[in-house]
């Protein structure tokens, strides 16, 4: 599972490593001596607090505007996302897209779970 995010790149650096993605979440992965990028001391308080992405958002709806229509625990996610590729990429930006791990996405979607799309289920059976 692959979920692209965007960042702003400098015009020094090459969009290809950008692209590639890895390497920040490794760089943030290695200096915690840490298996995933999930079990950094990090993660946690700054993609699952609560209390820190709602401070976030505030920043992301000074930034961008609010984003209107949307369930709540999807602003959370939103803005778990975003926190994330700003704590590994820094400046966020429209232009470039980078791909997320699926540990982080996954540890994501487990704390603010969608209310409305459940995802793929099997048939029950009879």
């Amino acid at each position: 599972m692959v979920l692209l995010w965007e960042v702003q790149v400098d015009a020094n650096t090459p969009r290809k490593s950008m692209l590639q993605g890895d390497c920040k979440v490794n760089e943030r992965r290695e200096e915690a001596g840490a298996n995933c990028i999930t079990e950094h001391d990090g993660f946690e308080p700054i993609c699952l607090n609560e209390h820190v992405l709602r401070v976030a958002y505030f920043q992301y709806r000074q930034q961008y505007g609010p984003r209107q229509g949307h369930e709540i625990n999807e602003q959370y996610r939103y803005t778990a996302y975003w926190q994330f590729v700003r704590w590994c990429w820094g400046f966020l930006g429209r232009q470039v897209r980078v791909p997320l791990p699926s540990c982080a996405v996954c540890q994501i979607r487990d704390k603010f779970a969608s209310e409305e799309n459940v995802g793929f289920q099997y048939p029950p059976l009879h």
